[in-house]
């Protein structure tokens, strides 16, 4: 596309927490464009809440 330019981005994750279904999850994340000079982070945030489903058996 004309104007736009391809820029490498990285999604970083961290302190992890596990859930009292022992599952371990990050609790924060940031997201990075990688240009050449230097990083920009555009996205740095902390999850205070997560819902997902089990697995029964």
């Amino acid at each position: 596309m004309k104007g736009f330019e391809y820029v490498p981005w990285t999604a970083a994750c961290s302190k992890y927490q596990i859930s009292d279904s022992e599952i371990k999850y990050p609790t924060h994340f940031s997201a990075i464009w990688n240009y050449p000079d230097e990083d920009l982070v555009y996205f740095d945030g902390t999850i205070s809440s997560i819902i997902y489903d089990e697995v029964t058996k």
